[in-house]
């Protein structure tokens, strides 16, 4: 069987690198000998790291070619189908579905992430375009909602984010910890993005963690899960903490993330799949809320775990890092109950799959 799937691959942001990783597990572990191209940025390297055929997400006359010979069509998961990041990539991965659906390849959206869309055009174009997709899965319940609202007729199952399926691999992460010296000292793990990119906010963050470095004695372990597109915030965060932090900028393998992250006492991020780590491994946080994503997901790890952008400030981020870190022991168990949930619908999507395949 072969299979062709579609995402943001190949341009370094781990949690999209660990869909796509959880999204080969679960097909490979359906079907064995299944062959599978992706469609990535930088092909060589996702080949070599997901022992996958990948081609240029770009080059459209071999797109073609393959999908043509395909038998079953994915796109997903995360927030592809949105276009406040640019119509243009929203036109892209509806142009894929199409050219799926032109060449009558059974087509599967996994895991989606659908909207904000800002447009009418955005919202007609799409409405249009998945009336030949059978089978949706999403991932929150606002994208079930909206594509209710489109009047979408398929089969549509709320799951969860493919990540929540990922494995931690500790032996490299240990390896990574040995090397920074600190694998058997508390850290605090910090992982900014280009939300945080105003002086005001960045300074906000840089005192929040030297308070708690200084009250707690905790180490801080700066990883950006997105490196190229968060560098600005990295900098200013790296010119302001000098070597009183510790830094991973390099693109790695998500399960060493998620190591790093399970390893830690507590997290600060603004983005949505460090906050997902956390959650895996049990592990309180304080997530600074910028987009509907991380908002949809907070609710549903329980009151008192982000900020708005709004009110990062010394004082509101000082004071809501005291509340959590010496709450960790019961935030823990409250992440431990409600993250059963969250990975039994993750794993409705093996059903799904399934459901292709046979």
């Amino acid at each position: 069987m072969k299979v062709v799937i579609s995402g943001y691959y190949g341009f370094g942001n781990i949690g999209d690198e660990a869909i796509l990783s959880v999204s080969i597990n679960l097909l490979r572990s359906l079907l064995p000998d299944i062959e599978i191209t992706v469609l990535s940025a930088k092909a060589e390297k996702t080949a070599s790291l997901f022992q996958v055929k990948a081609i240029s997400r770009n080059d459209f006359s071999l797109i073609t070619s393959e999908v043509k010979k395909a038998d079953l069509f994915i796109s997903g998961g995360g927030g592809l189908l949105q276009d406040v990041t640019s119509r243009r990539s929203l036109y892209y991965y509806l142009a894929l579905i199409s050219l799926a659906q032109y060449y009558k390849v059974p087509t599967l959206l996994l895991a989606q992430g659908v909207g904000p869309l800002t447009s009418k055009s955005s919202l007609k174009l799409l409405s249009l375009v998945l009336k030949g997709v059978k089978s949706i899965s999403v991932r929150d319940k606002p994208s079930a909602t909206l594509l209710e609202t489109l009047g979408y007729k398929g089969k549509l199952l709320l799951t969860a984010d493919l990540a929540f399926l990922l494995k931690p691999d500790y032996l490299k992460g240990a390896q990574v910890l040995e090397s920074l010296a600190i694998n058997n000292k508390p850290y605090l793990f910090l992982s900014p993005s280009r939300a945080l990119d105003r002086p005001s906010i960045v300074e906000s963050v840089i005192q929040t963690v030297l308070f708690l470095k200084e009250e707690y004695g905790l180490e801080i372990l700066v990883v950006p899960f997105y490196p190229r597109h968060d560098h600005f915030t990295l900098e200013l965060i790296k010119n302001r903490l000098k070597d009183r932090a510790h830094y991973v900028e390099d693109c790695f393998e998500p399960e060493v993330a998620l190591a790093l992250v399970g390893r830690s006492e507590m997290i600060f991020s603004s983005r949505l799949h460090p906050i997902i780590s956390a959650a895996i491994t049990e592990v309180p946080f304080l997530g600074i809320s910028y987009d509907p994503k991380v908002d949809n997901l907070a609710k549903e790890l329980g009151e008192g775990l982000t900020l708005p952008l709004s009110k990062v400030k010394p004082a509101d981020m000082i004071y809501h890092s005291i509340k959590i870190y010496e709450n960790r022991a019961e935030i823990k168990a409250r992440l431990k109950k409600l993250l059963l949930p969250l990975i039994e619908r993750a794993r409705l999507n093996i059903n799904i799959i399934k459901e292709f395949i046979n």
